[in-house]
């Protein structure tokens, strides 16, 4: 009689919108399982959110994130795709995005060193020797080594087990020394070492005044966790 008509479809249109909000929540549910206790952390850099369509827009803009992650949203994407083509599109048209947020991340860490450095409070090192035995204490919270590094590291081992650490350029170095006992670049060594001891690791690019800073101080840094000296 076109009153069961006018009831059905308002009906299926709250079903709709109920099934709806359901879909969003369990997207912002995943969101939270992968990357809460990163950003909780300091490991999550930022969230792009991309898709065809306004589901982006409202997963943002409607609350739905946890507070936490919605901070760290960069910006939203429209894509033209799906799947696992839908990711390749995103990561492509957010790349200087993202490429601006590292940067902030590095400007950041580096300016946390140099403060430390100016205050003389014993939480900062540098040159590759001093982060190096840092690092072997267990004493870094995070190294920061430039991108330009290019430096090998040689272990030399007297008789009595002394151990003697060496940094050069591979051209400096005797590998025809009996003594060597491990050569290696510097770089590997360092993130080697740095995963062993819990240390975070941050590669810094020159193409920012604070890279180029840490280049000039060796090109290797840390801040430390306590104070070593």
């Amino acid at each position: 009689n076109g009153l069961v008509v006018h009831n059905s479809a308002q009906r299926f249109a709250r079903i709709r919108e109920n099934m709806y909000d359901q879909f969003m929540k369990e997207i912002a549910d995943k969101a939270k399982n992968a990357f809460l206790q990163k950003a909780r952390d300091g490991d999550l850099l930022g969230i792009v959110v991309g898709g065809p369509g306004f589901t982006k827009d409202k997963l943002v803009d409607n609350d739905y994130l946890q507070s936490e992650l919605d901070e760290k949203v960069l910006g939203k994407r429209s894509l033209n795709y799906s799947g696992e083509e839908a990711l390749e599109e995103l990561v492509s048209k957010s790349e200087e995005m993202i490429e601006d947020s590292r940067m902030i991340r590095e400007k950041n860490l580096v300016s946390e060193f140099l403060e430390n450095l100016r205050e003389e409070s014993g939480k900062a090192e540098y040159g590759p020797g001093q982060v190096w035995e840092a690092l072997g204490m267990g004493a870094v919270d995070t190294v920061l080594v430039s991108e330009s590094m290019e430096l090998f590291h040689a272990v030399y081992e007297d008789d009595s087990g002394e151990e003697r650490h060496v940094f050069e350029e591979e051209a400096e170095i005797d590998e025809s020394s009996e003594d060597l006992t491990h050569l290696g670049d510097l770089v590997e060594d360092i993130a080697s070492k740095a995963e062993e001891m819990s240390t975070d690791l941050e590669i810094v690019s020159t193409r920012h005044e604070e890279g180029q800073r840490l280049e000039n101080l060796g090109g290797v840094a840390a801040i430390l966790r306590y104070r070593i000296r």
